[in-house]
């Protein structure tokens, strides 16, 4: 029954809309009519039925590329036919924020799609908007909070286009990321520090990191200068993270040259998440990768590997043998 409903959905949310792979292609006139029917759908729901529109379905499949699809889906109809309607929108948006149903990573897709409304609302609604992002940024679910991360990027990216959002206060916003990132002490406060330092500055542009000194100062913290807990170094590793994921090949020249000394060492670390949040940037950084920068990259991964094994082996005890 259920892989009956999911394949449902997918046939609806792809067959349909007919999904560009890229989020910002511009839509065949096919795709157009469809787009707008899901916005038709979505605005004329009311709360008993908005979970069973086409696009609600899909955001809340158990199959991760249900969802992808569906939220790919849902940007188009954000940014085309939804531009004119986004008032509306953040109202249905909101009422399902509200009431907070669904799995995590229904929520992640809904505070994707609010923050995409950022381009369109006046200063009044956008100000609201940017305040339910940041306060769902340390969500004790990471889901949740990624979405927030995601939609805020998206909000302060669209609020600098329009001019409803100066450069100045998303300067502030990082600069405040930075600050909680140096003082966190819970997982959550480096998992919000880290969201709001990356989604300030991949709305400004990686043009910003070395103008506002983002990397020189979470390197710092990574190295574990000015007196940087555990915490802080975790914050300063996922903001980092942050950075490779929403500014992919962009920010590569700020961390390839210190890629071996400030992140692969951290796998030594003898804190366990400090360790994982090193692992996590590689993971991205590979993910991305530009192909040019391939040579660069694996033999720092080859003098990590060969680091991290010697120092399992130092680590391990030697069995003993008892003779009887």
């Amino acid at each position: 029954m259920k892989r009956a409903v999911g394949e449902e959905v997918w046939r609806q949310s792809t067959g349909m809309v007919r999904v560009a792979k890229k989020e910002l292609e511009s839509p065949q006139p096919q795709q157009t009519e469809a787009i707008s029917k899901l916005l038709e759908q979505v605005l004329s729901a009311d709360g008993a039925t908005i979970h069973d529109t086409v696009l609600m379905r899909a955001l809340s499949a158990d199959a991760p590329s249900i969802r992808g699809a569906g939220l790919k889906a849902g940007v188009m109809m954000v940014r085309g036919p939804g531009s004119s309607k986004a008032v509306e929108l953040m109202a249905v948006f909101d009422a399902l924020l509200d009431k907070a149903s669904g799995p995590a990573h229904f929520e992640y897709g809904i505070l994707s799609l609010y923050g995409e409304l950022g381009h369109n609302l006046g200063s009044v609604p956008l100000e609201k908007l940017l305040t339910r992002l940041d306060g769902q940024l340390g969500s004790e679910s990471e889901s949740v909070g990624k979405g927030a991360a995601r939609g805020l990027a998206s909000a302060l990216g669209g609020a600098l286009d329009s001019g409803m959002v100066e450069l100045e206060d998303v300067q502030q916003r990082a600069q405040a990321g930075l600050d909680a990132a140096t003082a966190a002490n819970t997982a959550a406060e480096s998992r919000a520090a880290a969201y709001r330092i990356g989604a300030a500055c991949a709305a400004a542009g990686a043009e910003s990191l070395q103008e506002w000194g983002v990397v020189t100062k979470l390197f710092e913290l990574v190295a574990g200068e000015s007196a940087a807990t555990e915490y802080s170094r975790e914050a300063a590793l996922l903001a980092i993270d942050q950075l490779c994921l929403r500014l992919r090949a962009r920010f590569e020249p700020y961390l390839l040259p210190q890629l071996e000394a400030k992140v692969i060492a951290m796998y030594a670390d003898k804190d366990r998440k400090v360790v994982d949040a090193a692992a996590k940037v590689v993971k991205t950084l590979v993910t991305g990768l530009n192909p040019l920068a391939v040579k660069l990259v694996l033999p720092a991964l080859y003098r990590g590997m060969e680091v991290t094994l010697t120092l399992t082996l130092a680590l391990t005890p030697t069995p003993t043998l008892t003779l009887t």
